[in-house]
Parts: structure tokens; C-alpha cells; sequence
């Protein structure tokens, strides 16, 4: 089972206009949708974490087995993809 939710608009709190968190707890993987088209860079996989993104993905996400996601949005691109 899935467990996620999405932070919108946290800009004024730091870096990140959105931020999509994800706990997957089966060894199975699964490919999860994300609730936007637009790119995310993906700062946490389960295996490594920081603030520096370690790749983009767009639309959806391999889960690959038990972890925690951290997605991540910021600046302009996240404000035209928000309608802003």
C-alpha cells in the first residue's frame, strides 16, 4: 500500500514551491502517478537523500520497493506549471 501527499505552494518556508512525498511499503515495485505532467526532481529514492536532486522524472515514478520518495518543484517552472 501507498501512503502520499503533496505540499503546495510552500515557497515562503524554503526553496521548493511543491513537494510530493511518497512511503511505499511493499518489496514490489510500482509505478505511481504524479499529480501534475510537469517535471519533478526527485531528492529522496529510498536508497539516498539530500537537497541536491538526484534525477528528474516526469508524470510518473518507479517505486521500486520499500522506501520514502521526497519530489520536489521549485522556482519559475513550478509557477507556470501551476498556472501562476
Amino acid at each position: 500500500m501507498n501512503r502520499a501527499y503533496w505540499l503546495r505552494d510552500v515557497a515562503l518556508y524554503g526553496p521548493w514551491t511543491d513537494i510530493v512525498v511518497i512511503h511505499h511499503n511493499e518489496e514490489t515495485g510500482v509505478v505511481i502517478a504524479l499529480p501534475d505532467d510537469g517535471e519533478w526532481h526527485v531528492v529522496c529514492d529510498g536508497e539516498q537523500s539530500g537537497t541536491v536532486p538526484l534525477r528528474q522524472v516526469r508524470r510518473f515514478l518507479d517505486a521500486d520497493g520499500i522506501g520514502t520518495w521526497v519530489l520536489v518543484k521549485t522556482g519559475a517552472a513550478a509557477d507556470v506549471e501551476n498556472g501562476k
